[in-house]
């Protein structure tokens, strides 16, 4: 599977714009991308679900319910989906990005800023391609 880095890299800033408008559409991409080739359980390994309306999943075996942002580098964002795609989107297209450029133009705290992109940058030096070592 390609890396959510590669699929970024891969797309223009325009057709990002037009994939992206909402949170929801941040939901269904993480659902197309992290269950692309089927949901497991992360409890407990079983691969039957319910699909609940937030897109949501809930193992039939131990009931145990994951969202499509769980495990990932968008897990508990409390500034939106869709913002922090962008900031996503910019950091891997671009590599160069500011902290206080990104608190401005996304009107969110610097240090919130900051704590994002560690988070991208620990997602970025764990790919075997990084060039940050």
């Amino acid at each position: 599977m390609k890396s959510l880095e590669n699929v970024f890299l891969e797309t223009n800033l325009v057709d990002f714009a037009h994939m992206i408008q909402s949170d929801e559409d941040c939901k269904q991409f993480l659902v197309e991308y992290k269950w692309k080739e089927g949901f497991e359980c992360h409890k407990c390994h079983h691969t039957a679900f319910q699909e609940r309306k937030d897109h949501s999943r809930t193992c039939n075996k131990c009931s145990y319910t994951e969202s499509p942002t769980a495990h990932t580098i968008f897990h508990k964002v409390k500034f939106g989906l869709t913002k922090s795609f962008f900031i996503a989107f910019e950091y891997f297209k671009y590599k160069n990005v500011d902290t206080t450029s990104i608190s401005k133009i996304y009107d969110i705290r610097k240090s919130t800023a900051a704590h994002f992109v560690k988070k991208l940058e620990k997602v970025h030096c764990l790919n075997p391609n990084c060039t940050c070592h």
